[in-house]
């Protein structure tokens, strides 16, 4: 690849023997914009999740389960290997590093698209070895590189916020002051959702995230956002200032925040060449005493009128859902259906169920056949594969609405398949029902609640590699913190408040995927003196395919009757929740088919 050798002779110039290449933009979020698409522009690679090393001789690159297939399919033909990250074998990616190069070579990382904490990590992990902060050194070899764009700001109304910008300002003042001197201190942010939440204001700078590109530093009496000013309108830049927000151009953020002795900021999101800039004037820069992080830890609890919000975005949902889902069942048996075809009808549904939808919330997944063993897979125009009469066909599918975001999976069944794949199907849904019923104490955390959805699926010999369950924000990003639900310990309990999916799948290789996926918040439960507890409510409302499974004595007798009872009641009240916006003939469709 001509790029490889380009950047080997930008490394041998300066001296470098290896250079680290992640999915970062300076703002450290899942989705970037195209500028900052460095890794995929270089390998070839377009998952979101993956981190390329190119050295003097050689080039890899490490992505995880979500990704191998497409990750072998794209990076077919070039020079570059693949790491299958957690499998046997394969080595981390310092380890390879280190064993690739001599004591005392120079590995280049650009400090901007690393935070204080990896640098330390991948200090400590290769001791012998010299870790070289540079600028961006990859940009400049890039022909036809994308500019960064820069999209109007938005101011979200208390009626949806829940919350004014003041507000949290005082509470993230008081809680900081609690906990560490903020005397000639400031607080700062370089999350763009963070920044977003705590300003109230959204934006479309990313694709599929509303925020904007942004920093942002707090202090008692103010809140100064980092904005391309000129994406501010003057009277949102008064209704702003009326909450006590100033802005200042984005490029200010470094000498801006020279003017205090301390900033407290989570050095897991701060930037290695902002950090080292602040140090070598002589400012303190003190780790966020939040461990999960102050901001991200507010956010995540919802309050009620943002709770409020996802309710009605995902009732909006729901009416695209079952409509789309009619249009399946009455055409698939003809053969005319193709996957991105689907992605786009269901765009359209939604758009003309509400004026409120604002577009996805991540890039569609539909996937036929053994295209659903890719878990994010995601359909092309020019070779989505064609929807037949036969198997599985995978949706995984959300929506931004102006008062929330949604995320939903379904997998229906389209013809015969053998009694295996429909058995993976029961114990799936049996774990995500599972999951939906758990009741448990607070303070519980994600991983203690795992394996009552992993469970089911694992007592055939198969298992899923990614999380069972993500946060999800508040008309924000579909993926956020802290919280989540994964084999892997996770200190962050599940809270009041908290929005999370549950999403147990399983996925074998060249023949099917199957995912079902629920977005549920954490709520109250009743308690008899033993402390408070919490349990589940889930939020979105898309009936579940269940007919085969009633037909089969074999599969129904895997669900309990306390967990069929919970899925016919979940169908029933899809269905009391959507009646009244659909038509005769669609709620006629939707007796039939989900009200078994």
């Amino acid at each position: 690849m001509e790029i490889l050798e380009k950047i080997r002779a930008c490394l041998r110039e300066k001296g470098l023997s290896a250079i680290i290449i992640p999915s970062n933009d300076p703002h450290f979020g899942e989705y970037i914009p195209e500028h900052y698409a460095l890794r995929a522009m270089v390998s070839g690679f377009t998952g979101s999740a993956g981190t390329l090393v190119v050295t003097l001789s050689k080039a890899a690159l490490w992505t995880d389960s979500r990704y191998f297939e497409q990750a072998e399919r794209e990076l077919a033909g070039s020079s570059i290997e693949l790491m299958k990250m957690k499998m046997p074998g394969v080595p981390s990616i310092t380890s390879w590093i280190s064993s690739e190069l001599c004591d005392g070579d120079s590995v280049a990382i650009d400090g901007a698209l690393f935070s204080v904490r990896e640098r330390d990590s991948l200090k400590k992990d290769m001791p012998t070895l010299v870790l070289s902060v540079t600028g961006d050194i990859i940009g400049p070899l890039i022909e036809n590189r994308p500019a960064v764009k820069y999209g109007p700001v938005a101011v979200m109304p208390e009626e949806i916020a829940g919350v004014p910008a003041s507000s949290k300002r005082r509470q993230l003042s008081e809680s900081l002051s609690s906990a560490t001197d903020m005397s000639d201190a400031c607080y700062f942010t370089q999350m763009c959702d963070e920044v977003a939440w705590l300003t109230n204001t959204r934006g479309n700078d990313i694709m599929y995230n509303p925020v904007f590109m942004s920093y942002c530093a707090v202090t008692e009496d103010k809140t100064v956002l980092f904005v391309n000013k000129g994406c501010v309108s003057p009277e949102n830049e008064r209704v702003l200032a009326s909450q006590g927000i100033v802005l200042e151009n984005y490029e200010s953020i470094a000498s801006y925040l020279g003017r205090f002795r301390k900033v407290v900021a989570a050095l897991s999101r701060m930037s290695v060449s902002l950090y080292d800039k602040l140090v070598s004037e002589g400012i303190e820069v003190v780790d966020d005493p939040v461990p999960q992080g102050s901001v991200a830890m507010m956010k995540a609890v919802k309050n009620d009128v943002e709770l409020e919000g996802f309710r009605k975005a995902c009732h909006n949902d729901s009416i695209a859902w079952i409509r789309f889902l009619k249009y399946i069942d009455d055409n698939f048996r003809k053969g005319t259906l193709d996957e991105y075809a689907l992605s786009e009808i269901l765009q359209e549904i939604r758009a003309g169920v509400s004026h409120d939808y604002v577009g996805e919330s991540f890039s569609p997944i539909v996937a036929y056949g053994a295209n659903a063993a890719l878990p994010h897979y995601e359909p092309e125009k020019d070779s989505s594969s064609q929807v037949l009469p036969d198997g599985f066909l995978l949706i995984d599918t959300g929506a931004q609405f102006i008062y929330g975001t949604t995320d939903t999976t379904r997998t229906l069944l389209l013809g015969d398949v053998p009694y295996e794949w429909k058995l993976d199907y029961a114990l799936v849904l049996k774990g995500m029902v599972d999951l939906s019923m758990a009741v448990f104490p607070k303070g519980t955390r994600g991983a203690q609640l795992d394996i009552l959805a992993r469970g089911p699926i694992m007592t055939t010999g198969k298992m899923y590699m990614h999380g069972t369950g993500h946060g999800i924000g508040h008309y924000l990003n579909v993926h956020e913190g802290p919280q989540s639900i994964r084999i892997e310990d996770n200190p962050t309990p599940l809270l009041p408040g908290m929005v999370t999916s549950n999403e147990p799948a399983v996925y074998v290789p060249g023949k099917y995927g199957i995912r079902i996926e629920n977005t549920v918040s954490c709520i109250a439960a009743d308690s008899q003196g033993f402390g408070e507890f919490i349990r589940f409510d889930t939020l979105n409302h898309v009936p579940i395919e269940l007919g085969f499974i009633k037909e089969n004595s074999g599969l129904r007798g895997i669900f309990s009757d306390v967990e069929w009872k919970w899925l016919t009641d979940y169908n029933m009240m899809v269905y009391e929740q959507a009646a009244s916006d659909l038509s005769l003939e669609e709620r006629a469709w939707y007796e039939r088919k989900y009200l078994i």
